[in-house]
């Protein structure tokens, strides 16, 4: 079970850039239904580093129902507890063969969270070793340790 509560805490903490306590759906540098994403592939001779935008955009829009733009925490949960089907707070799951069934996986369903890719490339690693651990530069800086 996950609490309906720690979904929108988790959202907000990844979507509400600037702390104020909503996310924002006006068009321009407020915008926040959309972030950057970069994650690090760790190789032998080379990194892979990968450059993503992510959205949420449809369930925030869908949360937004006073339609200011501005969604708050408040409206997402009421938007969260319209899907949990016995009205616990929570969204059960279990896993199956064929993946996660419940309400959980229900809410994904619904609302994906949409991606694409922006750019996605390698670095190579050198053959120096920093703190016990293989170190990779690029242009001649450090960047980085592969854990």
């Amino acid at each position: 079970m996950v609490a309906i509560r720690e979904i929108t805490r988790q959202l907000f903490y990844q979507y509400d850039t600037n702390r104020n306590g909503s996310v924002s759906l006006k068009q321009g540098q407020d915008f926040e239904a959309e972030r950057l994403e970069q994650t690090l592939q760790p190789g032998l001779h080379y990194d892979q580093i990968t450059l993503s935008w992510v959205s949420m955009q449809r369930l925030f829009a869908q949360a937004d129902t006073d339609r200011n733009q501005e969604v708050t925490p408040a409206e997402v949960e009421q938007l969260l507890n319209q899907l949990d089907q016995n009205k616990n707070g929570y969204f059960e799951y279990q896993w199956s063969p064929s993946g996660m069934q419940g309400e959980l996986s229900q809410l994904f369903q619904r609302y994906p969270e949409e991606r694409g890719l922006i750019r996605q490339y390698g670095v190579p690693r050198q053959n120096f070793v920093a703190f016990g651990r293989p170190a990779y530069a690029v242009q001649g800086h450090t960047v980085g340790r592969g854990y």
